[in-house]
C-alpha cells in the first residue's frame, strides 16, 4: 500500500536571470531553475518532493514542516493568508512501512 501526500498552496518566487527561470520556495530553502518558467516550476516541485521524502526518511519531516510554518489542514484552514501563492502539487509518495521493511528483507544487494 502506497501513501500519498499532496502539499498544496505553497509560497514560491520566481526570478528571470539570462536564459534561465529560478524558482524558490523561501519558506522551506529550496530552489531549482528551467529554461522556461514552467519548467522552473515543475523542477521545484520535484527538489521539494525530494527534500520532504529525506526529511521523512530521517525522522524530521514533522518539525521540518512546523519550523517552516507549515500546520495540519484544519488549523491552516483558520490561519490568514499572508502571502501570494501559487499552486503548485507536490506528490509525496510514501511506501507502507511493512512493504519497505519486506521490500529491504527481500533485496539481496
Amino acid at each position: 500500500m502506497q501513501v500519498k501526500i499532496v502539499i498544496d498552496k505553497i509560497p514560491i518566487k520566481i526570478k528571470k536571470r539570462k536564459n534561465w527561470f529560478l524558482a524558490t520556495s523561501p519558506d522551506l530553502d529550496v530552489s531549482s531553475q528551467g529554461e522556461t518558467k514552467e519548467k522552473a516550476i515543475q523542477n521545484l516541485g520535484e527538489a521539494i518532493s525530494l527534500f520532504l521524502i529525506t526529511c521523512f526518511e530521517v525522522g524530521t519531516l514533522e518539525d521540518v514542516l512546523q519550523e517552516c510554518g507549515y500546520h495540519s489542514e484544519s488549523r491552516a484552514k483558520n490561519s490568514p493568508k499572508k502571502v501570494e501563492t501559487i499552486d503548485i502539487s507536490v506528490p509525496i509518495p510514501f511506501l507502507n512501512y511493512q512493504e519497505q521493511k519486506n521490500h529491504l528483507e527481500e533485496c539481496h544487494a
